[in-house]
């Protein structure tokens, strides 16, 4: 007997290993594009206003007069400690940051489940996580590969992943803690400073998660923790409401007229976002689901949820339903911006959530399956799992030569911004003060230098090479 059931546990083992391989070779490929990031647009600005005012004197500057994502700033001026080569790795690190995230909350909630889930599976569900949403991601290039798409919308959700995982541990050890829940407020405070649309998903989810506990009347020793970082997350929406740059920007984007309008734009847009994510995008996402319900399956054959298999179903449409829910929460800032779709960049945080909807979905079919199928022999069911899971997590050696591709192009586009950068230096090293340099296509999708000495990109990139002049000519 023992013979048995060694053989699909080892099997199981190491499709839980080979696959996590497999998914962190995507995650670094990922990564590795983005060592071709270059200052792009906004850039510019934030980098300028970084180096002149400090780190302090930069975060009130940019807030009173140019925008009112405070921890972004923050960010970019630490950035700027390190050099101008500093910005090719922020998306590695964005990328690190959030696969250890995802891991870290994994761990904490199986522990404060009671289960002692081995932590191959947290890290295998963490990197199919990431790597998902970055090859789904409505727009990659600004939500991952621009350093501002990824500061204002990909690396808080990092920060949001770290705080919920500490507020399950600190459900595990028990006992109220005043520290606790100001560093939990703190933390969201944080991560909510970085945009509107962020700030918007993370209250709503903290928002969520409470009313469930307390549906289920176990709000517990983690409630204060997640009332803490609920209020921290409102009050930083609050302070960027108060921006005073908010004025030249409602000007452009004027609110709605009524709440009516927001809401139905706002259930109109999450409506598309999930739409387009089904149709346009249907064997990555059955693919994601399969990983993740049976990676569940194999870890609930050990420690199924203590709930019957009907309300374990139930739980599919629920989990949906939160997802979209979260979705609506991510369009709405857009909405309430003139009524307007979000840019590619800022539905990052709605794959997350949409993914978020799904996952839950297949971990609930998949504990449903387990009790379903518990008479059935474990052995057999195990080696079948853990051979689909293998399978499904060959997926990202099918995405290479997207991958591939990507490199190739944003190398040519690295390698025209050098060229251009070490124009621009040498020219001001050599005390030409109004430079004109040929017109190029350095990036996509992302406005760059034109030939008007006053455009706004221009005005920036004068303000970050400190020239008098700068423009682009064909």
């Amino acid at each position: 007997m023992e013979n048995k059931t060694r053989t699909p546990t080892l099997i199981d083992q190491s499709a839980a290993v080979l696959g996590g391989l497999v998914f962190l070779l995507g995650v670094v490929v990922f990564a590795y594009t983005g060592t071709f990031a270059r200052y792009w647009a906004d850039d510019y600005c934030y980098s300028a206003v970084a180096r002149d005012g400090g780190l302090l004197g930069s975060i009130w500057e940019w807030y009173r007069a140019s925008g009112n994502r405070f921890s972004t700033i923050f960010m970019v001026s630490i950035s700027e400690w390190f050099g101008s080569h500093a910005i090719r790795y922020i998306p590695a690190f964005v990328l690190a940051a959030w696969t250890a995230g995802w891991g870290f909350f994994l761990a904490r909630l199986t522990d404060a489940l009671g289960w002692k889930v081995p932590r191959r599976w947290a890290v295998l569900l963490g990197l199919a996580e990431v790597f998902y949403c970055v090859l789904l991601a409505p727009d990659r290039l600004q939500s991952v590969y621009w350093r501002l798409g990824t500061l204002h919308y990909t690396f808080p959700l990092a920060l949001l992943l770290a705080n919920l995982g500490w507020m399950a541990g600190r459900r595990r050890q028990g006992g109220f803690s005043w520290g606790f829940a100001v560093l939990s407020g703190l933390l969201a405070f944080f991560a909510g400073g970085f945009s509107e649309t962020f700030a918007a998903l993370q209250t709503g989810l903290l928002g969520l998660v409470i009313a469930g506990l307390w549906l289920m009347r176990r709000e517990g020793r983690g409630g204060p923790g997640l009332a803490a970082g609920a209020l921290g997350s409102l009050l930083a929406m609050g302070v960027m409401a108060l921006s005073p740059s908010n004025a030249w920007r409602q000007a452009a984007m004027p609110p709605p007229s009524s709440l009516l309008d927001l809401v139905t734009y706002s259930l109109r847009y999450a409506v598309d976002f999930t739409g387009y994510s089904l149709r346009g995008q249907p064997l990555p996402l059955l693919i994601y689901t399969l990983t993740v319900g049976l990676a569940g399956f194999l870890v609930f054959e050990k420690h199924a949820p203590r709930v019957s298999p009907w309300l374990a179903l139930a739980g599919v449409p629920l989990s949906l339903g939160l997802g979209f829910a979260l979705v609506v929460c991510v369009v709405a800032p857009s909405s309430y911006a003139g009524l307007l779709y979000p840019a590619g960049r800022a539905l990052m945080p709605g794959r997350f959530a949409f993914l978020l909807g799904w996952g839950g979905a297949a971990l609930c079919a998949a504990a449903a399956a387990r009790t379903w199928t518990a008479p059935w022999k474990p052995e057999t069911l195990r080696l079948v799992a853990a051979l689909l899971l293998l399978a499904a997590c060959a997926y990202p050696l099918r995405a290479l030569p997207l991958q591939r591709a990507e490199i190739a192009l944003m190398q040519v586009k690295a390698a025209r911004f050098d060229e251009r950068d070490a124009q621009i230096r040498a020219a001001r090293a050599a005390g030409v003060m109004n430079i004109e340099v040929r017109e190029v296509d350095v990036v996509q999708t992302l406005e760059d230098l034109g030939p008007d000495v006053d455009y706004w990109v221009n005005v920036c990139a004068r303000a970050y090479y400190q020239v008098s002049g700068i423009w682009a000519k064909p």
